[in-house]
């Protein structure tokens, strides 16, 4: 059983969800796609290891969200629901070895490992954490606390309102594009 470093009961003497929050500010925001496959992300960074990603459709609906504290990850989005885990790192050793015999350093790359069920604690947290980031408008806000403390995915909506709210012309068709999202922008 692997521990997450937030479960830690002195995490909180540490940390005020308060002070991560209001440090959190956003510092790009990236369009992708056209028409109805048009995504938006939005990253906001703060200065204690914390990211906020939000990834939001064309039709204003948030798809994906992910807050990153310092290595311990809270991750909701419309297919797979609420996740938490941890980044880690992974070393790739070079395609050619020349350029290790010329000195090369293997390249590293981050990638998250998913806890088998989700950190309560963390999740707890990050919902502490997202009132206090500062231009988040109020009903953006909400659904972000909703989709960590209240997790629904497309198992746990209905036929017709996930064709309400995310248009298409049948569950498989809705189904085929977000999995061409994810795919597309956030592999």
């Amino acid at each position: 059983m692997k521990m997450n470093p937030l479960d830690n009961k002195s995490y909180g003497r540490f940390y005020s969800a308060e002070r991560i929050g209001g440090g959190i500010k956003e510092v790009d925001i990236t369009y992708a796609g056209t028409g109805p496959q048009k995504i938006v992300s939005h990253w906001y960074h703060g200065s204690d290891g914390v990211d906020l990603f939000i990834w939001i459709d064309s039709k204003g609906n948030v798809i994906k969200q992910q807050l990153n504290l310092a290595g311990s990850i809270v991750e909701w989005n419309i297919l797979d629901g609420l996740r938490t885990g941890m980044v880690i790192e992974v070393e790739m050793l070079m395609a050619a070895s020349s350029d290790m015999a010329q000195g090369a350093s293997p390249k590293s790359s981050e990638s998250i490992l998913f806890d088998s069920s989700p950190s309560q604690f963390t999740i707890k947290f990050a919902s502490e954490i997202i009132p206090h980031v500062p231009g988040l408008d109020e009903a953006l806000r909400q659904t972000l606390i909703q989709h960590f403390l209240k997790p629904k995915s497309f198992s746990h909506l209905q036929f017709e309102e996930i064709v309400r709210r995310y248009g298409g012309q049948s569950e498989g068709r809705i189904k085929f594009l977000f999995k061409s999202w994810i795919k597309k922008f956030f592999s």
